[in-house]
């Protein structure tokens, strides 16, 4: 951070009591109740046009008792809007009352839009974090399996989001297998080895393998990723890490899924920051993964130095014209001061140069 910019907190720090209290000494409780009440009018009338409906959402507030029970009826109603739908029942808390409209809506074919199901699906996803109840938890689980073969792309997607979120095993042996077989796989391929990798890639490590040698860069790249641990896949990742003919993406996530995994990493990857030929995307990854690994995992004092000394070349001589230069640059000078700061054997370096 320079020094304008910690100006500008500090600033920022000294003006905020008084903006909190003008803001507290302006508030209009009166003002705010008549606003309220209005938007609460014009959301709940069904004679209106859903535009001016949904306008009214800023000023809705915390609804009390009485309109959550009308949000919920406007929630069910097939023959509302289903924008007007989705937001009422975003409003109405938590409970079984809610969790019944929103597993019918779900569970209804002829019932809600594809829009509808899917943000509907998201909302559950979000409500559902932590272990509901066994019996919520099987009736949520045999609504979302349901979907899972829905002709609807949007609704299957946030369907495996929200069973693999819940770390759901039946979801991810679907995934395993269409990946394994390369047919009929259910969302888009970056997004089942994603799903698949933040359910814990380790037992799904066959089914990524050939992906790998994906020609899209989304796949190969969440595959990169996912495989990091993988020791049959580590010299392959390796190679696309430190190929200059690899996708900048490709590499980035390459060098994230070895960076914890692998004992030679700090070695390879500091050469991509020693290297002016190394793409500016690639190196921005190179230093950022480097810096991770020496928060978390050792890294020796002879690699630490090697990597100071990279950083620090890159901060020196004329100004660079590129703007993808000056990024780096610049964020070389950051990771410079950082690095003084956090690590003692480095700040001994630049202390005795």
């Amino acid at each position: 951070m320079n020094s304008r910019s910690l100006l500008g907190v500090f600033a920022a720090a000294c003006l905020a009591p008084a903006m909190l209290a003008a803001q507290t000494a302006q508030f209009d409780a009166a003002a705010y109740a008549n606003a309220k009440a209005a938007a609460t009018r014009t959301f709940l009338n069904a004679n209106l046009p859903a535009q001016r409906r949904l306008a009214a959402l800023p000023d809705l507030g915390a609804p009390d008792a009485t309109t959550r029970a009308a949000l919920l009826k406007i929630g069910v109603n097939k023959k509302e809007d289903g924008r007007i739908r989705l937001e009422a029942l975003r409003r109405v808390q938590f409970g079984d009352p809610w969790l019944n409209a929103v597993l019918g809506i779900l569970g209804d074919d002829a019932d809600g839009d594809e829009e509808l199901d899917a943000q509907l699906i998201r909302e559950l996803g979000k409500r559902t974090t932590s272990f509901p109840p066994p019996v919520m938890r099987q009736r949520i689980q045999d609504t979302l399996r349901g979907l899972m073969d829905d002709p609807r792309d949007k609704v299957r997607l946030h369907a495996f989001r929200a069973l693999i979120g819940n770390h759901d095993q039946v979801a991810a042996g679907v995934l395993d297998e269409r990946l394994r077989s390369g047919t009929n796989i259910p969302v888009p391929t970056a997004e089942a080895i994603n799903l698949l990798f933040e359910n814990g890639a380790t037992g799904h490590f066959a089914a990524i393998r050939p992906y790998l040698q994906s020609a899209d860069v989304d796949v190969q790249s969440m595959a990169a990723l996912a495989l990091g641990p993988d020791l049959e896949s580590r010299q392959r990742i390796m190679a696309l890490a430190l190929s200059p003919n690899a996708a900048p993406k490709t590499r980035e996530y390459a060098l994230r899924g070895l960076a914890q995994n692998d004992e030679k990493f700090p070695d390879y990857a500091i050469g991509l920051v020693e290297d002016r030929k190394t793409h500016p995307a690639v190196l921005e990854a190179a230093m950022t993964t480097i810096v991770g690994r020496m928060n978390y995992s050792p890294v020796t004092v002879e690699q630490q130095l090697r990597f100071a000394r990279a950083v620090d070349a890159l901060t020196t001589g004329p100004e660079p014209t590129d703007p993808a230069a000056r990024k780096t640059r610049a964020n070389a000078i950051a990771l410079k001061a950082y690095l003084r700061q956090a690590f003692p054997e480095i700040r001994r370096f630049y202390e005795n140069r």
